[in-house]
C-alpha cells in the first residue's frame, strides 16, 4: 500500500502518517494505493487548493490547459466522500 500523487499535488506526511495534501493546481488529487484480489484499488483523495480563489460560474481559470485523462475500464463507486476505482494490472 501506498500513496501517488498528480502533477502539482504534495502530500505532506507527519513521520509515516499523511498529514495534508496540497496542490498548485484547481481539481488535482492525491490517491492512495493499495492491492486488491483483482489488481490495484486507487482511492482519490482531496487536495486543498492553495492558488487564489476559483471563479464562481465554473469556469476555466485564465491560462488553464485541459489535459485528457486515460484510465483503464473500471468500477467506480463513491465512498466516505473518495472516489474508489478498482484498476487491473497487467502482468
Amino acid at each position: 500500500a501506498g500513496f501517488a500523487a498528480e502533477d502539482g499535488v504534495g502530500l505532506h506526511f507527519h513521520g509515516t502518517a499523511l498529514a495534508r495534501i496540497v496542490s498548485s493546481r484547481p481539481r488535482a488529487f492525491g490517491y492512495r494505493v493499495e492491492p486488491d484480489s483483482d489488481g490495484v484499488l486507487e482511492t482519490r483523495l482531496a487536495a486543498t487548493y492553495l492558488g487564489a480563489a476559483q471563479p464562481d460560474d465554473g469556469a476555466e481559470p485564465a491560462g488553464a490547459r485541459r489535459r485528457a485523462k486515460r484510465h483503464p475500464r473500471s468500477r467506480s463507486t463513491l465512498a466516505a466522500g473518495a472516489l474508489t476505482r478498482k484498476a487491473t494490472v497487467a502482468a
